[in-house]
C-alpha cells in the first residue's frame, strides 16, 4: 500500500513537472505582434516606485524598444508625484533621469493624474514637462484598456 502511495505521489509531480515545463513553452508571445499595456502606479514610497520602474524597464527589454509595436503608458497618482515636481527637483534627480531616459525609445510614456497632483498642491506647471498631464487617472486607464491595452498594476 505504502508503495503504491509513493509511485502515485511520484507520477503526479513528474505530471505536474511536465504541464509547468508545456506552460512555460506556451507563454511565449509573438514579437512580431503589437504590444499596448497600461500601467496604473500608486506608491507609497520610493523603494516601491523603484520596483516598478524595474518591471517596466525589464518589460520593455523583452518586449522590445520599437514605438511602432509597442507602446507602455504609465499613470501615475499616488505619493510617486512628487517625484516628478519642479521645487523637489535636486531630491529626486536620480528618480527623474531614470524615468526620462526610459521616455527617450519613444516606447514609455508617463501620464500623471491632475486630480491626484492638485490634491498634493501640484499644478501641471509645477510639474516636470516630459510627463503629461490628464484629467483623471481612472477614466485614462479605463480608456486605454478601451483601446486594446493590457492592464498591469
Amino acid at each position: 500500500m505504502y508503495k503504491c502511495l509513493k509511485i502515485n505521489i511520484i507520477l503526479l509531480v513528474f505530471s505536474l513537472m511536465l504541464s509547468a515545463g508545456a506552460w512555460a513553452e506556451s507563454s511565449s508571445f509573438d514579437s512580431d505582434a503589437e504590444h499596448k499595456v497600461v500601467y496604473d502606479v500608486k506608491t507609497r514610497s520610493l523603494d516601491e516606485f523603484s520596483s516598478v520602474m524595474n518591471r517596466i524597464s525589464f518589460l520593455t527589454t523583452r518586449l522590445g524598444n520599437d514605438p511602432l509595436s509597442t507602446s507602455i503608458v504609465v499613470v501615475l497618482h499616488g505619493n510617486e508625484i512628487e517625484y516628478f515636481a519642479h521645487e523637489k527637483e535636486l531630491e529626486y534627480e536620480g528618480v527623474v533621469r531614470r524615468t526620462l531616459s526610459l521616455t527617450m525609445g519613444e516606447t514609455i510614456e508617463f501620464r500623471i493624474c491632475r486630480a491626484a497632483a492638485e490634491r498634493r498642491g501640484y499644478k501641471p506647471a509645477d510639474l516636470q514637462s516630459f510627463v503629461s498631464v490628464v484629467p483623471m487617472a481612472d477614466a485614462e486607464i479605463v480608456q486605454l484598456q478601451f483601446n486594446g491595452y493590457a492592464y498591469m498594476r
